[in-house]
């Protein structure tokens, strides 16, 4: 159902229909080191976090590549 409203612009085999629409496809993002000048999130403070959260959200939305994708902060859910 998601991935119907994301598949805008990508390729074919992404839809979901046609031979290979039993293949499943799962990704996961993992933080593994801090940025340049950021705590890590367990010593970070919610304004640190913040900022942070913003930093990845512009780096995102101006990515042409991540047109058709919307960056959730996780906290706010």
């Amino acid at each position: 159902m998601i991935a119907r409203e994301f598949s805008a612009g990508l390729p074919a085999w992404f839809s979901g229909d046609g031979p290979d629409a039993d293949v499943v496809i799962s990704t996961r993002v993992r933080l593994a080191r801090s940025f340049s000048g950021r705590r890590f999130p367990h010593l970070a403070s919610l304004f640190e976090r913040k900022l942070a959260f913003e930093d990845v959200a512009a780096a995102f939305q101006q990515s042409p590549h991540l047109a058709n994708f919307e960056c959730v902060n996780c906290a706010s859910l």
